[in-house]
């Protein structure tokens, strides 16, 4: 793989809409599975959008050394990367939400249990996590787009604009 085949981001978001399908379905297993891929995707991806997160990364774009696990491992560990540093508040809806880790209880291996093993509660907990997180992440790609904008001399889009209005928003 290359750099350029990461993209924690995009990944979060295929497997939350795969997970949605599935659940949609009926199928929670398949659902609760792809709900933790997508978080772990987003935690992941939002590590990728903080400068002093890029030694956790290998030159391929890959997740080293502690990262380099399931959300069920690395929910607690990136939280506590960015807590009381700058894009701490970005976490604010994460954890207020969770006095403990949402995803204590999801495994990876949990792809070989029997579909009675699936409580209905811990599939929405585990799916309203993964929004989260990837709603954290959308919004540090925005303010990170914004701030490089600028950086450029650009003025952000703003609303009304014809870079908004040309992607269908007002």
């Amino acid at each position: 793989m290359t750099m350029g085949d990461y993209n924690y981001a995009e990944a979060a978001k295929r497997h939350y809409a795969d997970a949605e399908l599935l659940k949609n379905d009926g199928r929670l297993p398949g659902a609760d599975h792809f709900y933790g891929l997508a978080a772990e995707c987003a935690l992941i991806g939002i590590m990728a959008c903080r400068p002093e997160c890029a030694r956790h990364f290998g030159a391929d774009g890959s997740i080293e050394g502690r990262f380099r696990d399931h959300v069920n491992k690395i929910w607690t560990e990136v939280l506590r990367l960015f807590q009381g540093r700058k894009a701490g508040g970005y976490f604010s809806a994460l954890t207020s939400a969770y006095r403990e880790n949402p995803f204590r209880d999801w495994h990876v291996l949990q792809r070989y249990h029997a579909t009675a093993a699936f409580a209905s509660a811990a599939v929405d907990r585990h799916r309203d996590a993964a929004g989260k997180c990837i709603a954290v992440l959308e919004r540090m790609e925005r303010d990170g787009a914004k701030k490089s904008a600028q950086g450029a001399g650009q003025p952000p889009a703003g609303p009304g604009s014809s870079e908004t209005k040309d992607k269908g928003t007002t």
